[in-house]
């Protein structure tokens, strides 16, 4: 495998490690690791078609728009609220089978 060395911005990591180098760069601690976001929502937009191609349009993810279960409208957004940990299962029912 012939290795590739481009320009980046200083302080950005690599986003593929030779081998070996991994441990080196995922213990330098050179690059600041404190994020934020405007009011702690990430705000993801997803674009929707039809079948045959047409953009129906832009719509923002939030509300339960791409989750399987329902469940309440805060439970639901916080989903994409920066920094917290989210999980939900769906459990099997026969219209999805």
């Amino acid at each position: 495998m012939s290795e590739c060395v481009l320009e980046r911005p200083s302080g950005m990591p690599w986003l593929y490690y030779t081998r070996g180098s991994a441990p080196s760069a995922l213990t330098d601690d050179g690059i600041p690791t404190q994020f934020s976001f405007p009011d702690d929502v990430i705000n993801f937009r997803v674009h929707a078609y039809s079948l045959s191609g047409t953009l129906l349009g832009y719509y923002n993810v939030t509300n339960g728009r791409l989750q399987l279960c329902k469940n309440t409208q805060r439970y639901l957004n916080a989903a994409y609220t920066f920094g917290v940990t989210y999980s939900q299962t769906v459990s099997p029912v026969s219209y999805f089978i």
